[in-house]
């Protein structure tokens, strides 16, 4: 066989093969309506939100850009599991659900590449989301208030941290179940409502829960404040509670962890995943 033989038979680079899984990732995406949806649900918040104080009445005379924009950011993180669920929950287990993956993993492929060009997908559908989100309040503080939160660019920037990692969450736990639906539901509660509710128990102990993902997405909102809120302790009818506020610095570096160590394990789970039937 001729070097020239040898060279056209060659496998694209990975880079090539990463772009090829993501290019038909996001296609897939585009086509399921999933994005559409994710639009739809962040006008509708949008919406919700900004009309509220009109009908109520009170309307924006009194209101600054600080607390303009909090009153909308308060369901980024909300959005934010919307999306990692959207684009991640079902990325991994949907190949070996559907049996996909006897056409794509049988084939000379490395799996690093598909899980990269499908990771990236997700994360971009994402980032366009919360973008759309943040860009939505901007223009309307802009025309409301008159200006936009200094620190707004700041909240914008650790939203789309945690969507990095909320996504690279999604994806473990697509790689370890067997179910689109059960990591669906499994993600997006685990995020919504199990860790949440662990971090408000360790928190009634006395003890910051300095460790947890959802606790440390509290940086979002709570980056607007000026001066940043700091942590304080209530006693009613004998019951002392704490409520604590994630470090804008340590908060970072949490965040910055679960991702890195999620996409680590995932990619791991993913290679050793053996097709079935």
């Amino acid at each position: 066989m001729t070097e020239d033989v040898m060279r056209r038979r060659q496998l694209p680079s990975d880079l090539v093969q990463t772009l090829i899984v993501w290019k038909y990732e996001s296609l897939k995406y585009l086509r399921s309506y999933r994005l559409v949806g994710s639009i739809v649900i962040v006008l509708a918040i949008v919406a919700l939100v900004y009309v509220g104080p009109i009908l109520a009445g009170n309307g924006y005379g009194s209101v600054d850009a600080e607390a303009f924009a909090s009153n909308f950011v308060q369901f980024a993180s909300m959005l934010i599991v919307v999306c990692a669920t959207f684009f991640g929950a079902d990325a991994i287990v949907g190949e070996f659900q559907n049996r996909t993956g006897h056409t794509v993993l049988s084939s000379a492929v490395n799996r690093r590449t598909v899980y990269a060009g499908k990771f990236s997908a997700s994360a971009i559908m994402g980032i366009c989301v919360v973008a759309l989100f943040y860009a939505s309040i901007g223009i309307l503080s802009w025309l409301t208030i008159g200006n936009v939160d200094d620190d707004f660019a700041i909240s914008f920037a650790y939203a789309l941290e945690l969507l990095l990692a909320a996504t690279a969450v999604a994806y473990l736990i697509s790689a370890i179940l067997k179910s689109t639906t059960g990591a669906s539901v499994l993600n997006f509660f685990l995020l919504i409502l199990v860790l949440p509710i662990v971090d408000m128990m360790v928190s009634y102990a006395g003890i910051r829960p300095e460790g947890s993902l959802t606790f440390s997405a509290g940086v979002i909102g709570s980056v607007l404040a000026d001066p940043y809120p700091v942590d304080t302790t209530v006693t009613m009818h004998g019951i002392t509670s704490s409520r604590f506020f994630p470090d804008p610095a340590l908060a970072a570096i949490v965040l910055l962890a679960y991702g890195l160590a999620a996409l680590a394990m995932g990619i791991l789970l993913f290679r050793r995943r053996q097709l079935q039937g």
